[in-house]
């Protein structure tokens, strides 16, 4: 059913080649990409012959998980670490891009973080930097590298939503609303740059099992995540076809696809 739904890898790659980069080999943005569903979309990336630019806070695990990528897969691949809260986040990283005389053709915006327990309760400094890195952070990264790719006619845009911004979400309200956020901007914006052969998609995990899912410790939380949980890598192949066809919704793993589905009634 897949093959005859995608043909074949070397098919699918040829089409994203043909109608989004004049390069040699497209380049690649990943932020929150050491870890978890970046790290497994930096992976898919760099299998289908993709250079990568690594964004982490963390520079050892985005070292290694550099070396790693360009080790198995011979493709160019530069990380940087970033505290991606930070105010000149941004700044920071065109100035990487202008240095090293680097063009972005696919921009993903994966980093997010979350603050477990009532909203009412959660720590003000805790929130603000929620909000900062999953709202505020990728809308300015994408107000500054969408325009040259509306200058040069082709692009694409992976935002890593989540189902839990499709439903209220107690005990993760301020996380649960940012995503909801992502979601009706992304939307937004796929309309907005149509017309500029830019591909805009929204992918939206449910629970999948990574460290970033390990917040709660919870005798629930343990069995749901065991239950529940796709794997990372289920993520990564679905979002990358998804933005490659140029899906405006993408919802990987089964349990998720029920789940969003259901919500819609």
């Amino acid at each position: 059913m897949q093959h005859d739904r995608f043909k074949s890898r070397s098919l699918v790659h040829e089409a994203w080649r043909n109608g989004y980069s004049e390069a040699a080999r497209p380049t690649a943005l990943i932020t929150g990409a050491s870890r978890g569903i970046g790290r497994a979309l930096a992976e898919e990336f760099a299998k289908n012959d993709h250079d990568l630019i690594l964004i982490a806070r963390n520079a050892a695990d985005l070292e290694n998980c550099a070396a790693e990528l360009a080790e198995t897969y011979s493709v160019a691949v530069r990380p940087l670490a970033v505290d991606l809260a930070s105010p000149d986040a941004v700044e920071t990283i065109v100035a990487f891009l202008n240095a090293h005389n680097l063009q972005v053709d696919v921009l993903i915006n994966n980093a997010a973080l979350w603050t477990a327990g009532p909203s009412y309760t959660c720590d003000t400094r805790d929130t603000d930097t929620v909000i900062a890195t999953n709202t505020a952070l990728p809308q300015a990264l994408t107000r500054a590298l969408v325009e040259p790719m509306i200058v040069r006619g082709y692009g694409a845009l992976l935002n890593v939503g989540s189902l839990a911004g499709e439903m209220p979400s107690p005990g993760l309200a301020i996380y649960g609303a940012s995503k909801s956020f992502l979601r009706y901007w992304t939307l937004s914006l796929r309309h907005e740059l149509k017309t500029y052969n830019i591909h805009v998609s929204l992918l939206l995990p449910g629970l999948v099992n990574t460290d970033f899912t390990k917040g709660f410790s919870t005798n629930r939380w343990n069995t749901l995540r065991s239950i529940l949980a796709c794997r990372p890598e289920t993520v990564a192949v679905a979002g990358y076809r998804g933005l490659l066809c140029n899906r405006a919704i993408v919802v990987p793993g089964g349990i998720a696809r029920i789940s969003y589905l259901a919500l819609k009634f």
